[in-house]
Formats: structure tokens, sequence, C-alpha cells
């Protein structure tokens, strides 16, 4: 109920309106603030939400930031949103700011500075509190040192150089009652990263079924993973539907398809779309050359059955003559 009471949407046709929580929004907080130790405190330290882009992640990150600053019931509460550099950070801080303004509980509450530019930090103080902020961090900046963070919301992990800052932000959370760390991202490309280490824990800890001798058990890990299997369909509105729960509200089914059609000229737009909309890691950021087109190449003997091979050997004697004395050139992939 605090969201659609205390938050707004910032921009596009429902800025303005309150925030109601979509369905898989709302199981996401009922998993972070509702599963509850023994003790009273929180289970869940660390959640990782993967999801494709234009789902509103940053808007539901800037809620949860909100929330976590000024209801959580922690004194001095620091919350950090930790981006891979200072434009991304600013991103993530424009619908923090966003939402303070639109509500006058909440502006009344806080005080908003930098967000004008300049070389003003870009910070939201609790004027009762001014030891309860929310502060926003890059990665080129070597500031995470001695925070103390209640909230870390790490986001686009996949532009994350190294795990560093990230790691810095969740160990300075131990001095905290229940912290709470959000790593949120698109996928990443197929490669050793932090963004894809951290999805494999995310996988380990949701594929244990709870049991302490297998890896991957962490109750304390919260995994949120939307994404389409790289064998599935990537024309069809089901595969879409896997990596963007948000479908039918911030993306639209007619954006996707108009994507899919560029996709299926482009092998660079197709790497795009499988990365961005289905969230899934492709192999390379872009290709000019797709494998069908690539299998139309050379002689019929190469495009066809399986060649005899004495027409081969023949075929491979006439190459060589032809080509012996001559300059040339080879590639290999």
């Amino acid at each position: 109920g605090w969201f659609p009471d205390m938050c707004r949407h910032v921009e596009g046709e429902r800025a303005g309106h309150r925030f109601f929580l979509e369905r898989w929004q709302a199981a996401i907080v009922a998993g972070l603030f509702g599963w509850k130790r023994h003790d009273g405190t929180r289970r869940y330290r660390e959640c990782m939400l993967y999801v494709a882009k234009k789902n509103g992640k940053t808007l539901f990150a800037a809620g949860l930031a909100l929330y976590m600053l000024t209801a959580d019931g922690e004194g001095g509460a620091k919350v950090l949103c930790a981006a891979s550099s200072r434009d991304q950070a600013a991103m993530v801080f424009e619908p923090c700011a966003g939402m303070v303004r639109r509500n006058l509980r909440l502006s009344g509450h806080l005080r908003i500075y930098g967000d004008k530019g300049g070389a003003q930090r870009r910070s939201i103080v609790v004027r009762r509190d001014p030891t309860a902020s929310l502060l926003v961090l890059s990665a080129d900046e070597d500031t995470a040192d001695g925070k103390n963070p209640h909230c870390s919301l790490v986001d686009e992990v996949h532009r994350h150089v190294s795990p560093k800052l990230a790691g810095v932000l969740h160990k300075s959370s131990a001095a905290r009652r229940q912290p709470l760390t959000v790593y949120m991202t698109t996928a990443d490309v197929d490669r050793p990263s932090f963004c894809n280490e951290l999805l494999r824990r995310a996988k380990a800890v949701r594929d244990n079924q709870g049991d302490p001798l297998r890896p991957g058990h962490e109750p304390a890990f919260l995994p949120v993973i939307y994404e389409a299997d790289e064998r599935d369909d990537w024309r069809q509105r089901a595969t879409w539907a896997k990596a963007n729960p948000n479908l039918g509200v911030s993306v639209q089914e007619s954006f996707l398809a108009e994507e899919a059609r560029k996709a299926a000229r482009s092998q660079s737009d197709l790497a795009d779309f499988l990365r961005y909309h289905c969230n899934v890691r492709v192999g390379a950021v872009s290709g000019w050359l797709s494998m069908p087109d690539w299998d139309q190449c050379g002689p019929e003997s190469v495009r066809g059955p399986a060649p005899d091979p004495v027409h081969l050997a023949h075929a491979y004697q006439k190459l060589q003559a032809e080509l012996r004395g001559q300059p040339c050139f080879g590639g290999l992939d």
C-alpha cells in the first residue's frame, strides 16, 4: 500500500498517476518484506532482479529506496544507489527525486540536493534526521568505503567492469540489523563478468530447493529471474513474455513485434533483440553474417549433401593448380 499512497509515476503517459504495483512487483515486495526470521528481522538480505529492458525496474527501485529511507524504521538510514558511471547514476537518482517532488508528504519530509546539476552531489536528506540520506555513487568514484548502508541498490550490473563497488557496499552493511542489497540488471554478453557470476549464483540458489548439502544454499538471497531460453523462438509472444513481466504495461507488444522484424533482417539487431528484450546472453555484441547466409556461400558441393570423397579430391587438386604461385589470404574465426 505504501507505493500507491506515496509514489507517483514520473515519466510517460502515466506521469503523475499513483504507482500501483504489478503482480510480479508485489510478489517481490512480499518476499523481501513479508518473510521474517525468528527474531523478527527480514529473511532476505540480498536480491537479484534479472529482467529485460523497459520493464520499470529503475522506477520500482526508486520506490524501494524511498521506503527504506523513510518508512523502514531504521534510525539514520543510509540508502545508496550505485551505478557504473555518473551518467547512469543520474538515471537512478532522477526517479527518486521526481517521486519526492510529486508527493507533498515526501517533499515536506525530505530535501533534495544536486538535482539541478553542477558540482553538488546528488542526494536526498531527511530534514529531521540529516544522518538519514539517499546518496548516488558511481563505480568511477572511490567513495563507497565507510558508508554503512541500510540499503544498497546496484543498477545495471552488466555495465559494472568489476565487482568492487557492489562488494564494498554489501560488506559495509554488516553493522545494520537487517540490511538489504538489491542487484538489478539486463543480460550481459556471454563473457567472464561480475554480472554473469552473480547470475550463476542466483540460479544456483533458485535450483537448490532448500538443500544445505547442495551448492546454492543461501537462505538470505532472493533470486528473481525473468529470461527466455536460448532455444525458444524469439519471434513468438510467449518467448517475449518470459523475459518481460511488464508486457502490455510498460513494454508494448507492438514495439517488440517491430524490433523482431528488424532482428530478422540484421544479425547485429538480432543480437541486441535477444539480449535486451529476451534477456538472453549472446556470444557477441554484433555480427554481420547469419549462419543461413554463411551456409549459402561456397560451391554447390559445400552447400549440398556431403560430397563424394573422390570428387572432393579432384576438386582439391584443381584448386591447388589454380592457386599455385598466386598470393593467397586465409581467414579463420
